[in-house]
């Protein structure tokens, strides 16, 4: 569901077990400002190779995410991750906040990666499997 008023994504299992193609990822963010993704899973998109989640670097202001899962994301051909998020090349103070998530069984990749200026990482749970 998104939530417009408060720039929200939120409630939502994104399952992309059985997609034959996806794109870059499960969820992929590009210009947005202040956004909010919460009580999300994203999985099941190692078939596809994709990220769980992508960030482009037209991303600014603040991207929460809180209560968070993702799991079975990544590809096969070169890394792809459960979450990637990229620098902004607009915004100096671009911040990453996430926040009670758990992140595992990423398939070839990492379980999160962040070039964004400033990454913030409180009571997350990383959990990783042998490659």
């Amino acid at each position: 569901m998104l939530d417009s008023r408060n720039g929200a994504l939120v409630d939502i299992d994104i399952d992309g077990n059985g997609a034959t193609y996806s794109g870059k990822a499960g969820i992929y963010i590009n210009g947005a400002k202040n956004l909010t993704l919460r009580n999300l899973r994203i999985h099941g998109f190692k078939g596809v190779d994709a990220n769980g989640i992508f960030s482009t670097g037209n991303t600014r202001g603040l991207l929460k995410l809180e209560s968070i899962e993702l799991f079975d994301n990544g590809g096969g051909n070169g890394p792809e991750h459960n979450v990637y998020i990229n620098h902004s090349t607009l915004d100096p103070n671009f911040t990453v906040l996430m926040r009670g998530s758990w992140s595992h069984d990423a398939y070839y990749g990492h379980l999160f990666k962040s070039r964004a200026q400033r990454n913030i990482l409180e009571g997350n749970y990383f959990m990783g499997t042998k490659s």
